[in-house]
């Protein structure tokens, strides 16, 4: 190869280790479409009376959207409710997957009803709309050897482009949510952290969260937008080999 492209920040180490010839390395990551964010929400939103109600009400939404997996070490966010009974916080989770029905079954054995709410699965069109009513957004990963090679999930892309702040439970060669300054960065599968890094956000002010979620924004229209992306591939076949 003349150069090798990997969505990994912290790869290239590995591939050198097995034969690559340094400089041959150029990591381009995952993004998103700006398009997609450009769209006007709809009349009604996904789950928007529901949501409402509870803004209404008084609570701080912090939500996960995407695959409900052992990978997603969702345990610990369902745990994290259980020492939120106190506080004017729910925690959401909507997405497919072969935890989800698990999941739905220890909130109900836990009695976490009024703290933690699994959601039907939204259309992928309807993730925006989703993202833009809720205060902040979780994502996280169990503990693998792997992340030392960096991470690039679709989802977090996603959350920074709502621009709402992230609580990033992932220990990985990479954290986008730090390099923005966008959120909390926490170590993953740890439901104590989880919860604390809730009643932190929960407790600045809405200007604190709007100005922390625009940074996770601009951040991806910088770095991670499609069109960013593609000319970074433009310049690879440009360049000299």
């Amino acid at each position: 190869s003349n150069y090798v492209v990997s969505l990994l920040p912290n790869a290239q180490e590995h591939m050198e280790e097995h034969g690559l010839k340094p400089g041959k390395f150029i990591c381009i990551p995952n993004g998103i479409i700006k398009a997609d964010w450009e769209k006007p929400m709809a009349d009604q939103p996904v789950y928007c009376d529901k949501l409402k109600q509870y803004h209404d009400e008084g609570y701080f939404l912090i939500g996960y959207t995407g695959a409900h997996g052992i990978a997603n070490a969702l345990d610990s966010f369902v745990e994290a409710g259980d020492m939120l009974r106190d506080q004017k916080i729910k925690l959401l989770l909507v997405g497919p997957g072969p935890e989800r029905e698990r999941l739905i079954q220890k909130v109900k054995d836990r009695n976490l009803g009024e703290t933690v709410e699994l959601l039907e699965p939204v259309k992928r069109g309807q993730i925006p709309e989703l993202l833009h009513q809720m205060d902040a957004l979780y994502v996280g990963l169990q503990r693998q050897p792997l992340f030392r090679f960096g991470v690039s999930p679709n989802k977090l892309m996603d959350y920074m482009m709502a621009a709402k702040p992230v609580i990033f439970a992932i220990d990985a060669g990479n954290d986008m949510v730090a390099d923005a300054d966008c959120g909390i960065s926490i170590p993953p599968e740890d439901s104590k952290a989880i919860a604390e890094a809730a009643r932190k956000l929960a407790s600045l002010s809405k200007e604190e969260l709007n100005a922390m979620g625009e940074r996770g924004k601009e951040y991806i229209l910088q770095n991670n937008e499609y069109d960013v992306l593609s000319q970074k591939f433009l310049d690879v076949f440009s360049m000299p080999h």
